[in-house]
C-alpha cells in the first residue's frame, strides 16, 4: 500500500492514473496585488454582520484575509497593500475570506496552500458551479450553497446578481479529495436573519 500523498494535486493525479490527467498546478505564492477592494460594483460589499455572526459560532475566526478598515469583521485583516496582502501573507489558524469576485482562483489556491500548512479557511464566494475554479477545487473542500440569496452590506439592501456559497478548506478536506462529482461534499444550507 502506498503512503498517502500530502500534495492534493498529486493525489488527484494518482487517483486519475497519470500525470497528464490533471492539468492543475500546485498553488504558488502570488506576488501580484489583488483587485482593489474599493472597485465599483459589489467588489467591496461587506458580508452581512448577522451572517458572519452565525459563521463565527461555528468557527473562531482569527483573520479576515480580504478586507479593509471599513468592512472587516475580524480584529486582524489583510487589506491588499504592500506587506499586508492576503494572497502573500500567511493565514494562521481559522481564516474568513470574502474576496473580490473578479479573480477568485488565486484566493481558492491560497486557501489550499494554507490548508496544506494546517490552517482552516472559510471562503464566501459566488455560487458559480460551472466555473473552472469550482470544478477543479471543489473536490478539496466542503461546499455549502447558501439559501436564500444574501443581501450584502453596501448594496443598499440588494443582493448581487448571483447566489453565494461557502467553500471550507481544511487539512482534513485536502487530505481526502473526492474524485467524482457525486461524491463531492456539497450541501444546501439555509441562513436567514430571522432564524438567529
Amino acid at each position: 500500500m502506498k503512503a498517502r500523498l500530502t500534495n492534493p494535486i498529486e493525489a488527484l493525479r494518482e487517483m486519475l492514473g497519470g500525470e497528464n490527467q490533471v492539468t492543475a498546478v500546485k498553488p504558488q505564492r502570488i506576488t501580484s496585488k489583488p483587485l482593489p477592494l474599493s472597485t465599483v460594483s459589489f467588489q467591496s460589499w461587506q458580508t452581512p454582520f448577522w451572517f458572519y455572526t452565525r459563521l463565527a459560532k461555528r468557527w473562531t475566526f482569527t483573520l479576515d484575509a480580504a478586507a479593509d478598515k471599513q468592512n472587516t469583521l475580524c480584529t486582524n485583516w489583510y487589506d491588499g497593500t504592500e506587506g499586508c496582502d492576503g494572497l502573500i501573507e500567511p493565514w494562521d489558524f481559522v481564516t474568513y475570506c470574502n474576496p473580490p469576485y473578479k479573480n477568485i482562483m488565486p484566493w481558492v489556491e491560497k486557501a489550499i496552500t494554507e490548508a496544506e500548512r494546517g490552517s482552516t479557511s472559510v471562503l464566501l464566494l459566488p455560487a458559480r458551479l460551472e466555473t473552472k475554479w469550482f470544478d477543479m477545487y471543489s473536490v478539496l473542500c466542503e461546499t455549502e450553497i447558501i439559501t436564500p440569496r444574501l443581501p450584502f452590506e453596501g448594496g443598499n439592501g440588494t443582493s448581487p446578481p448571483h447566489g453565494s456559497m461557502l467553500m471550507i478548506f481544511s487539512p482534513e478536506t485536502i487530505a481526502t479529495p473526492t474524485l467524482y462529482s457525486e461524491h463531492r461534499r456539497i450541501k444546501v444550507v439555509t441562513y436567514r436573519k430571522d432564524l438567529l
